[in-house]
């Protein structure tokens, strides 16, 4: 595949080009057959045709030019042909470099300019088109790009859409698609079809608190959309809003000098499913639609029938009625080709697409060789044969799923799906060939270590011609008869040995393992990857992986592979943990991959699988039986490439390679003669497996054999270790009496002084607090007899709070005063009682309320006037050493023993935020 490929096409060229092209480019890169290249290599030109003129259209439309004639040649815009778009190239380009635009300057001189001998690509697809045009074959050294796409529309309207895609052999395709593709890579490298501009589409645009508003941008550059940073724009500025939803040409400019046009409705963009979509008109149709070159859906668009005509009354600077837009059209359709175009439909349609013969059927759904009128195109379109049924709804729905995301040389490629009445169907690029499965069929009986590279081709020319011929015709229609070429043929190498069989088999083994690590990357389990499953194109070389209908795919919800207690999948190549139906995963393919190694190696089903033998036998054998090495069968395996086999045919899965992309690398390392990482399984393993397999047989012989020795050697030394145990028992016995006796003695000795040292802190503890007491209260008297009574209440509240109650030593007391003491020093509220001794107290600025701190590991708020709790008691998992308001009032700092310090609300006592941790005990807490 890649010999036909252009060799400057590399990753940084597809990034450099908008989304449309870079994914034109790349399903270029990507096609598995010529015919498909040579259709996505067609196209990719025909999009960067429609991206310029769309362009030039809408920087046209800001021009004050009255040329009536132009402005009459715009109204084909209504339902623009292909012709028109090149017609509009051709005409505005000069016009645009004329009013000083430097960029259009450029690509006229490019594109509109003379002869030019530099571009030999695109000389020699002239001469090409030429050729296929006229029959007469001659080669150009010069080109005209003028001339050079004059060439290729007409290519288009004579060959494509009114020709028969598959009449010709697959070099035919081949060497178009090749010489189209390296013209356009010539092409998109010297001209820039943007015209010094970028794609931006607009997501969302939103006011904000502020007044401004918000503008969410996607830049559509690549192959994905890239966002931008959102973009403010203020309110005196909302004559630039842009509308969300569209797409708009953007200069590469920075700051307010770029310039941004808005080229709606010319071209849409689905965010969700980031595809582009053309305005279009398809021969045959009196109104424009808008077709996805990327996966070849139309879609109708009514509702921008308002937007379209004011668009057309914004380039001819009047106003336009619907009635005229309508004739336009008209007029527009009566302007294409009268060449004939067979239109003769079979009444074998679903949809769009006649169905032109029945390539195969499942147990799911059945294939069909399909025509899509729309692009002049043949398509693989499968249905599903139980609409209705649940199951196999969901069944089909994730085989499109799955399709869908992945785009990879090795996988077949889904376009679009869609019901019909009640069948629903979907389509995919029409693979030519034959499975792997046919073509181990066509070898037969044949000794796998004689066959040769003749051998295998034949096998597979075979297997195509066997496959064509089964294929059911559906359709008599002349232009859409289905591809009788036959396929290529390459010459088998003379002489060639065995190892030329095995190198083809490790290629397509190697090439299918990269298709199945694609589908792992998007979350895709396979599940079912067999022979045939495999298929294979005419030449034998590339493989394409098919039929994802049992895949499994990861629950974008959840994060993970969804389950199943059921077993799918094909059991000859099923892996042990799909027999189990335990949770999979992507070393479940690696598994099927190397049981599809092992019998392409062989020829021999593994295990002996055949139809006769019973379906619990061959479980019973997957789960407990070891792969016997593929070179027992076929001797001229090399022992490196057996190891491979058997490293994915491990029963432990944490044994096998850890992805696919590890199998597809190691076979590589085979291919260039180098160190593999797979090695034949060691004596240990053997011998692990063979305890694993006959574990209970094993334990039971070893246990008799044990029991019995130690029944012999115990009634020979039965009486001696009795007499020794009794002595030792004796001895141990009066060591733990004289031990417990010890530490009784001890512990009761220390219990006493524990007592004392006990009585003693207390006496101590209440005669420092009563002490306290007395200095603040003598102090309070002093601030009293000064003429300071505030300092005089806030002593003796202080005193009060330290003074134990004398019936408990591990109860403590807080009194609350208000301003005043009474006439008798009586107390105005009752006491503040906490479990243990308080260590602090404070009050509220304002005085209402009073927060005391404990050694029950409590802090609490109360009424000052009431003496009644606040909100619950504010915790800490050690005793609180402080407590303190905030200057206004509103919260509360604890400092803890636990090595923290928290806020509270000071009215409802609700802790704030999250602890303030210390690494040691926070004796302390204040606010600044």
């Amino acid at each position: 595949m890649s010999s036909h490929l252009p060799r400057n096409i590399d990753d940084s060229l597809i990034g450099r080009l908008p989304l449309p092209l870079a994914q034109l480019m790349r399903r270029a890169q990507n096609a598995k057959s010529s015919m498909e290249r040579y259709y996505a290599s067609y196209i990719l030109w025909e999009a960067t045709l429609k991206l310029l003129a769309s362009v030039a259209i809408v920087r046209y439309a800001a021009l004050d030019d009255h040329d009536a004639d132009l402005k009459q040649r715009l109204h084909a815009l209504a339902r623009p042909s292909l012709g028109h778009w090149w017609e509009y190239v051709r005409r505005l380009v000069p016009v645009l470099a004329d009013s000083g635009n430097a960029q259009f300057a450029s690509i006229g001189e490019l594109l509109l300019g003379k002869s030019r001998d530099d571009l030999p690509a695109s000389a020699g697809l002239l001469a090409l088109l030429d050729e296929s045009l006229t029959g007469k074959a001659a080669a150009r050294s010069t080109v005209r790009l003028t001339e050079l796409f004059d060439r290729l529309v007409r290519y288009r309207n004579t060959k494509i859409g009114h020709g028969a895609p598959g009449q010709g052999s697959p070099e035919q395709y081949a060497r178009m698609a090749s010489s189209i593709l390296a013209a356009m890579v010539e092409l998109l490298l010297r001209i820039d079809f943007l015209a010094g501009g970028r794609l931006v589409f607009v997501e969302d645009v939103r006011r904000l608190m502020s007044g401004e508003w918000l503008v969410e941008r996607f830049e559509l550059t690549g192959e994905a959309p890239r966002r931008l940073e959102s973009q403010t724009i203020s309110e005196d500025r909302m004559a630039e809003l842009p509308r969300p939803g569209r797409i708009s040409w953007t200069s590469n400019e920075v700051g307010p000098t770029a310039e941004s046009v808005s080229l709606h409705p010319l071209v849409l963009f689905e965010s969700e499913s980031e595809q582009f979509y053309f305005l279009n008109a398809r021969r045959g149709r009196g109104n424009a639609e808008y077709l996805c070159y990327a996966n070849n859906e139309t879609i109708q668009r009514e509702t921008l029938t308002g937007e379209h005509r004011e668009l057309l009354a914004e380039i001819l600077g009047t106003e336009v009625a619907s009635d005229s837009v309508n004739a336009w059209a008209v007029a527009s359709q009566a302007e294409e080709s009268s060449d004939p175009v067979a239109d003769t439909v079979s009444q074998r349609t679903i949809g769009e697409y006649e169905l032109l013969g029945k390539i195969g059927q499942g147990g799911m759904g059945a294939v069909y060789r399909a025509w899509q009128p729309s692009l002049g195109r043949q398509v693989a379109l499968k249905t599903l044969l139980k609409p209705g049924d649940p199951k196999a709804e969901a069944r089909f729905r994730r085989e499109i799923q799955a399709l869908g995301r992945v785009d990879h040389p090795n996988v077949v490629k889904v376009f679009t799906s869609g019901s019909h009445g009640d069948q629903w169907f979907y389509t995919m690029e029409l693979i030519e060939g034959a499975d792997l499965a046919t073509v181990c069929q066509q070898l037969g009986e044949n000794d796998a270590k004689t066959l040769t590279q003749s051998d295998w081709q034949h096998a597979v020319s075979s297997a195509c011609e066997r496959t064509r011929q089964a294929e059911q015709p559906l359709s008599d229609s002349p232009t859409r008869q289905t591809s009788s070429a036959a396929p290529s043929q390459v010459a088998a190498e003379t002489g060639a040995t065995g190892r030329s069989y095995l190198e083809r088999c490790v290629e397509i083994l190697r090439q299918a393992a990269l298709a199945a690590h694609a589908l792992h990357q998007k979350g895709v389990l396979h599940r079912d990857i067999k022979p045939g499953n495999i298929m294979l194109t005419p030449d034998g070389k590339q493989v394409v992986l098919m039929d994802l209908g049992l895949a499994q795919i990861a629950d974008e919800s959840e994060g993970r592979i969804t389950r199943t207690r059921q077993f799918v999948g094909t059991l000859r190549y099923a892996s042990p943990e799909q027999v189990l139906s335990v949770p999979l995963d992507v070393r479940a393919d690696v598994y099927s991959l190397g049981a599809t190694l092992w019998e392409l190696l062989t020829l021999k089903p593994l295990f002996g699988a055949s139809d006769a033998m019973p379906t619990p036998e061959l479980m019973l054998k997957i789960q407990s039986t070891d792969p016997e090495s593929p070179r027992k069968i076929n001797p001229s395996i090399p022992e490196d490439l057996a190891a491979i086999v058997l490293k994915c045919l491990m029963k432990d899965r944490t044994r096998r390679y850890g992805s696919a992309e590890d199998l597809a690398e190691d076979l590589a390392r085979w291919q260039n003669g180098d160190v593999v990482q797979a090695q034949p399984p060691s004596f240990g393993y053997y011998l692990s497996r063979f305890y694993q397999r006959y574990k209970g047989r094993i334990i039971a012989s070893v246990s008799s054999i044990v029991a019995a020795f130690i029944v012999i050697s115990s009634l020979a030394i039965w009486a001696d270790l009795q007499r020794r145990e009794a002595i030792r028992n004796k001895l141990i016995a009066d060591q733990k009496t004289e031990e417990a006796d010890r530490q009784t003695g001890l512990v009761e000795e220390q219990k006493l002084v524990v007592a004392r040292h006990l009585e003693e802190s207390q006496l101590n503890l209440k005669a420092a607090q009563r002490n306290l007491a007395k200095i603040h209260f003598e102090r309070g008297r002093r601030f009293e007899e000064l003429g300071q009574p505030d300092q005089a209440v806030d002593s003796y509240r202080r005193s009060v709070a330290t003074i134990p109650q004398e019936d408990s030593v591990s109860q403590g007391y807080a009194t609350v005063l208000s301003d005043r003491l009474t006439s008798n020093g009586d107390l105005l509220c009752p006491p503040l009682v906490h479990a243990q001794f308080i260590l602090s107290v404070a009050f509220s600025p304002d005085g209402t309320r009073v927060v005391t701190a404990s050694d029950d590991k409590t802090a609490r708020l109360w009424e000052a006037q009431t003496g009644a709790p606040i909100g619950a008691a504010m915790e800490h998992k050690e005793a609180v050493w402080s407590a303190a308001f905030s200057p206004d009032g509103t919260r509360v700092v604890t400092a803890s023993s636990d090595k923290t310090a928290r806020l509270w609300d000071a009215k409802t006592a609700a802790p704030i935020g999250v602890a303030m941790e210390h690494k040691r005990t926070v004796c302390s807490a204040a606010f600044s």
